[in-house]
């Protein structure tokens, strides 16, 4: 017998307790599988039903394996306006970033490039700031949009935390690389 699941959702022989993080992007939900590079979704505005896999093994250089993914949106240049794109983030610090709808129809589906961000410190370590993600990492709280323009050994000058560098590294020190989850503090005009 197949393994049971969140209430409605077949992973095959996968349970939810296999899945790290629920994250949607195109009107579907999408799932990390825990010490694994693949992802898995399911129907276009469904909850539940047979979730699909989405095999990332070949795709980020480092290896690890997915942390957690994200809804991420950039300018798309002369158009104006944003375009979606989904970002799948490895436990190495690796970034892959897809647009399109579905997997499932390769017409619409691409993958936009794999980027280096230094470490995530967690899978609940960004913000999300307009369009753009911030994600907590060894290197500093580095936007997206930063990252898919400077190689990782010139993130950290582009950090959002740059100018707190040092207490940066001593709190990664002192508290260790896993687990940080990051928020905004609207009245203290600060992230955290």
């Amino acid at each position: 017998t197949q393994a049971s699941a969140a209430p409605g959702v077949d992973f095959g022989s996968l349970t939810s307790a296999d899945m790290i993080f629920v994250w949607t992007y195109k009107n579907r939900v999408w799932f990390a599988q825990k010490d694994s590079l693949s992802a898995w979704y399911l129907d276009v505005d469904s909850v539940g039903g047979t979730a699909t896999e989405f095999p990332m093994g070949g795709i980020f250089p480092s290896g690890g394996a997915l942390l957690f993914g994200a809804r991420w949106s950039l300018e798309s240049g002369a158009d104006g306006g944003l375009s979606d794109q989904n970002t799948f983030v490895t436990t190495q610090g690796e970034v892959a970033i897809y647009q399109g709808i579905s997997p499932d129809e390769p017409e619409t589906w691409a993958r936009v490039g794999v980027y280096r961000i230094g470490s995530p410190l967690g899978k609940r370590a960004y913000l999300r700031g307009g369009g753009d993600l911030a994600i907590a990492t060894t290197v500093g709280l580095v936007p997206l949009s930063k990252a898919i323009s400077l190689d990782v050994t010139a993130l950290n000058v582009a950090t959002v935390s740059y100018k707190i560098a040092d207490a940066w590294t001593d709190a990664i020190r002192l508290r260790g690389t896993e687990n940080w989850q990051a928020m905004i503090w609207p009245q203290g005009k600060l992230a955290a």
